[in-house]
C-alpha cells in the first residue's frame, strides 16, 4: 500500500514581486534624485565660487587705477572701464556689468544742501555685477566698493544733473533705466543707469553744456519719455528740451512714465456683424511739441479679425480717426474721447454705417459723471433743414426696390422679397408706385420686404415713410402697412398697430405695437391703392427705428447735411437743455454735455 504524503510549499507570489519593484523604483527615483540635487547644488556653489572670483578680480584692478581713470567709457564719471564685458572660465561664460557713481558726502556739504557742496564728487562708488549667462538658470553675486582720491576735492567746473521718474499719480518709480547721451562733451557721453527707491538718479561732476544732454527713461512694461533737440524739423519746439548742466549748479529733469495698458478694438454694424478690413488711428492728447503742436501717441491699428488686440498703449485721452472711406462711424462703447488709464484692459466696439456726406455722430453725456445719455432728443437745424432723432436709436430704412425681388434676406439693400405683380417699383428708380397698365394704374398692390436682421432682440420704435401727402384722387388711407417680427427667422405673421392682422399702419409716422419687443428679425408689408386709377400714391422712403444692445448708448449719427452751420439742440426730462453750434465740413463727432 502506497502513502502519499502532502508538503507544504512556499515561494513569492506575482504581487508581491510587483510591490518589491516597485518599492525598488521608487526608493531608487528617490535616490538619483538627490543625488542629481547634491550635484546641482555641488555646481551652483562652483558657479558662486567663480563669479566671486572674478568680481574680486574686478575690485582690484579697479582700485589699481588712477583715482581719475576710475569710471565707465562714455560714462560720469568718465573712465577707462566698460560697463559690460564678457569673461570666460574654461566652459562657464560670465557677463560682468560695472557702475560707477559719484558720491556726495555730507562731511563738506551737499549738493543742494546747507552749506552747499559746488563740488560734490567727494567719493566713488563702483558696482560689480557678475552674471554667469551660459548657465540654465540664473546666478549673479554683485560687489560694491568705495574709492576715495589721494587729495583732497577741488572745485572743477563740473555740474550735477538729476533725473526724477514718477508715475501717472506722481508716486516715484524705481528701477526705472536712464540713459544719458551727449555728443557735445570731449569725450561723448552714453551710458544708462537707474533710479533708487525714491525714483532719483543724481548724476554729478557732470561736464557744463547747454540743451546737450539727452535723456531716455524706460522700464519694462511703462511707457517711456525722453528729451528732443531744439529745433528739430519734426518737433521745432519741444516742450521737454535736451537738458543743461552749467558748471556748479544742479540740473533737474522730471518724468513720468506708467505701466502700459491694451485694448481689444473690434468694428461692427448696428446689427452686431463684424466689420473687418477697416484701418485707423487712435490719436493721444498728449503733445511733446508746441507751434505747432506735436502729438506724443499716435496709435495705426487695423482690425483685420472680430477681435484685435492693441498692447503697449501709454495712458492718456484718446480720438478715433478712421481712414476708410467706406463707412462713417455711428457710435462708439465707450464712447470717445478714450481715457485709458495705466495697467488698464478694455473693449472698445466701433459702430460703422455705410460712408454719406456730411455725416455728424452726436454724443450727448452727463457733464458729472461723464456718461452716455440715452434716449435724449437730438435737434438738428441748418441749411439742409430740421432733423430730429433720440440718441441710442438705430434705424434700418430702404430708399431703392429697383433690384428686384426674391431675396429673402436684406443683403442688397434695392432688392426685396415678393410682390404681387400690382406694384411698379423699376420705371422710376427709388420709388414704388402702382402698376400702370396701358392708361390706367392697378386699383392696388403689396410688396413684402427682405428679412432684415437687427443682431439681436429689439425694442421697435417708429415706423416712417414719406411722401406723407398724397395725390387727392386715390382714396383714403392709399398708404398702409404691416409689420411682421420673430427670432427664428421662419415664423412671419404680418400684424398692424393692434396686434393683429386686421389693423394697419396708415399714418406716415407710427409707434410700433410693443408685441414686437424682443424679436430679432423684422420684415415690412406696404401696400397701395387707389379709387381714381388714373392717380396712384407713391413711396420713395421707409424707415422703421429700433433700440438694441447692438447700438451705441448715447449716440446718434446724422447724415446728408450740406456743408455750413447748424444749431443742435439736445433735451431731455430731469436735464438742462444743451443749444451748440456746429459747423459741418467733414464727417465727425460732436460732444454735448447736459446737466442733470
Amino acid at each position: 500500500m502506497l502513502n502519499f504524503r502532502n508538503k507544504s510549499q512556499k515561494g513569492t507570489t506575482l504581487i508581491e514581486t510587483l510591490v518589491a519593484a516597485a518599492f525598488f523604483v521608487v526608493f531608487s527615483l528617490a535616490i538619483y534624485q538627490l543625488y542629481a540635487k547634491v550635484v546641482e547644488l555641488s555646481s551652483r556653489i562652483r558657479i558662486k565660487t567663480i563669479a566671486n572670483q572674478i568680481a574680486s578680480e574686478q575690485v582690484e584692478f579697479i582700485r589699481n587705477l588712477q583715482y581719475s581713470d576710475v569710471g565707465i567709457v562714455s560714462g560720469i564719471p568718465s573712465g577707462v572701464i566698460p560697463a559690460t564685458k564678457t569673461v570666460s572660465r574654461g566652459s562657464i561664460t560670465f557677463a560682468v556689468n560695472t557702475t560707477i557713481r559719484n558720491i556726495d558726502l555730507p562731511a563738506d556739504g551737499t549738493l543742494g544742501g546747507s552749506p552747499n557742496d559746488l563740488s560734490p564728487s567727494d567719493n566713488k562708488l563702483a558696482v560689480i555685477e557678475v552674471l554667469c549667462t551660459s548657465c540654465n538658470s540664473a546666478i549673479s553675486i554683485e560687489y560694491t566698493t568705495n574709492i576715495a582720491p589721494k587729495s583732497l576735492e577741488t572745485e572743477n567746473g563740473n555740474g550735477a544733473l538729476v533725473i526724477k521718474v514718477i508715475d501717472a499719480s506722481g508716486l516715484p518709480v524705481q528701477n526705472a533705466t536712464v540713459r544719458i547721451q551727449n555728443t557735445s562733451t570731449i569725450p561723448n557721453i552714453d551710458f544708462t543707469d537707474v533710479t533708487d527707491n525714491f525714483g532719483v538718479l543724481t548724476v554729478v561732476d557732470a561736464p557744463p553744456s547747454t540743451e546737450s544732454y539727452y535723456i531716455t527713461v524706460t522700464k519694462s512694461g511703462y511707457s517711456s519719455e525722453r528729451t528732443y533737440a531744439v529745433g528739430d524739423i519734426d518737433n521745432p519746439n519741444p516742450t521737454k528740451p535736451h537738458i543743461t548742466v552749467v558748471a556748479n549748479t544742479v540740473s533737474q529733469g522730471t518724468f513720468s512714465i506708467d505701466q502700459t495698458s491694451s485694448i481689444d478694438l473690434r468694428a461692427q454694424s448696428a446689427q452686431c456683424s463684424t466689420i473687418t478690413g477697416i484701418a485707423g488711428d487712435l490719436v493721444g492728447s498728449k503733445i511733446i511739441g508746441t507751434s505747432p503742436d506735436v502729438i506724443k501717441n499716435n496709435i495705426n491699428f487695423d482690425l483685420n479679425s472680430a477681435s484685435n488686440t492693441i498692447g503697449s498703449i501709454e495712458w492718456d485721452s484718446y480720438t478715433l480717426e478712421i481712414s476708410s472711406s467706406d463707412y462713417d462711424v455711428a457710435g462708439t462703447n465707450p464712447i470717445f474721447p478714450l481715457s485709458i488709464s495705466p495697467a488698464s484692459s478694455q473693449q472698445v466696439t466701433i459702430t460703422l454705417k455705410p460712408a454719406t456726406s456730411g455725416s455728424r455722430l452726436v454724443v450727448a453725456v452727463n457733464d458729472v459723471a461723464g456718461l452716455p445719455v440715452a434716449g435724449a432728443d437730438v435737434l438738428v437745424d441748418g441749411p439742409s433743414g430740421s432733423f430730429s432723432n433720440q440718441t441710442g436709436v438705430g434705424s434700418i430704412s430702404q430708399t431703392d426696390w429697383s433690384g428686384g425681388s426674391s431675396q429673402d434676406d436684406y443683403t442688397d439693400q434695392t432688392r426685396f422679397f415678393s410682390t404681387d405683380g400690382g406694384i411698379d417699383y423699376s420705371t422710376d428708380q427709388g420709388q414704388l408706385k402702382l402698376l400702370l397698365l396701358g392708361a390706367s394704374y392697378t386699383t392696388n398692390g403689396e410688396l413684402i420686404s427682405s428679412s432684415i436682421d437687427l443682431g439681436q432682440g429689439s425694442v421697435f420704435q417708429q415706423l416712417s415713410w414719406s411722401p406723407s401727402g398724397q395725390p387727392s384722387g386715390v382714396g383714403s388711407d392709399p398708404v398702409k402697412f404691416q409689420i411682421a417680427t420673430n427670432s427664428d427667422n421662419a415664423t412671419w405673421e404680418f400684424l398692424g398697430p393692434d396686434g393683429t392682422d386686421a389693423s394697419y399702419y396708415t399714418n406716415s409716422t407710427s409707434d410700433i405695437a410693443d408685441i414686437h419687443n424682443g424679436d430679432r428679425y423684422i420684415r415690412y408689408k406696404v401696400l397701395l391703392s387707389t379709387e381714381d386709377t388714373s392717380e396712384t400714391p407713391s413711396i420713395s422712403d421707409i424707415a422703421i427705428t429700433y433700440t438694441s444692445g447692438c447700438l451705441p448708448p448715447g449716440q446718434i449719427d446724422f447724415a446728408g447735411l450740406s456743408s455750413g452751420s447748424y444749431t443742435v439742440t439736445v433735451s431731455k426730462s430731469g436735464y438742462t437743455t444743451s443749444v451748440k453750434t456746429i459747423t459741418i465740413s467733414n464727417n465727425t463727432y460732436e460732444t454735448i454735455q447736459l446737466n442733470p
